[in-house]
């Protein structure tokens, strides 16, 4: 769904309005280093992205941070 879309680095407010444009809904954000992420529903736009994933149809997730990743 996000097929060359560049995200990585860039803030939730800069990206939010990328997805949408392509149809596609955030249905949560994901904190932390895996396996263990946080869930949340929102985040502050100044936080980064530095992924996604999809577990439903229409629909992603973003790995997000309060700082870019380097």
């Amino acid at each position: 769904m996000l097929a060359g879309l560049v995200i990585d680095n860039k803030t939730v407010a800069q990206v939010l309005p990328l997805i949408e444009a392509r149809g596609v809904q955030v249905e949560g954000y994901l904190v932390g280093s895996g396996p263990n992420y946080d869930s949340k529903d929102s985040v502050p736009d100044d936080w980064y992205v530095y992924g996604s994933g999809t577990r439903h149809p229409g629909k992603v997730s973003l790995w997000v941070a309060p700082n870019p990743a380097k």
